[in-house]
Formats: structure tokens, sequence, C-alpha cells
């Protein structure tokens, strides 16, 4: 299985939801999500909160303590459904 933990540690801005969905679709995709998408999956992310902090302190949680099971199944439950919609999109059969 895909580490999506380690792939998102390749990231510029992991810890920011709208810049690291961007990059994440860039390097997937080759380009942006419709804006409607891009809303879409943020929400997923932010599991319906509409605070990118809720995003940035799960992330950072988990980088200050990556044994803390807590903490990797919060950032763990938020990616996989994203990740796996963004693998799904009919953008990803472009490239």
């Amino acid at each position: 299985p895909v580490d999506l933990k380690a792939f998102l540690k390749t990231l510029a801005h992991p810890e920011d939801p709208v810049l690291m969905l961007k990059e994440a679709s860039l390097l997937l995709h080759g380009l942006s999500p419709a804006q409607e998408t891009f809303d879409s999956l943020k929400a997923t992310l932010l599991t319906g909160q509409d605070k990118d902090h809720y995003w940035t302190d799960a992330w950072m949680e988990y980088l200050s303590d990556p044994t803390n099971s807590e903490a990797i199944l919060t950032v763990e439950n938020r990616l996989k459904p994203v990740f796996q919609r963004l693998l799904q999109l009919g953008e990803t059969y472009l490239m």
C-alpha cells in the first residue's frame, strides 16, 4: 500500500490544505482540479469543518509525534478518502 503520509512529506506545504491539494493534483494529474472538485476534496479533507487549521493542526500533531496512534489515525482517516477520490477522477486517466 502507498504511504500517503510519506508522499505528503515530499510536498512543499503539506500542512496547508489548499496548497497540498493543488500540488498533489498537479503531481498526479498534471493540472489543477475544477473549483467544484477542489471544494469537494477540501471538504473531505477537513471532514466538513470550514477552517483550514483543522487539517493543519492534525498534520502538525502527527509530525510532532509520528508514533502517536491517534494522530496517525486522524491524518490517515482524512487522507485516504481524499486520495481515493483524486485517483478516481477522470483526469487520472489522461496521464
